[in-house]
């Protein structure tokens, strides 16, 4: 899932931080989730799916 967050978020231009806020969490965990060491709650996916413009079935 981390790779194709990152793939999704550079693809659009965003950083980091602007999708980490958009989601509510910290950018560094947003970093962490994107290199695989750490997963993210299923209550922020939707808003993840937002912020990337994908699907929550894509997750």
């Amino acid at each position: 899932m981390g790779l194709r967050v990152a793939a999704c978020r550079t693809e659009l231009g965003l950083s980091l931080a602007s999708v980490a806020e958009a989601v509510g969490v910290h950018h560094s965990t947003l970093s962490r989730l994107e290199r695989g060491q750490q997963d993210l709650g299923a209550s922020h996916l939707p808003m993840l799916a937002q912020a990337l413009d994908v699907s929550v079935r894509v997750w």
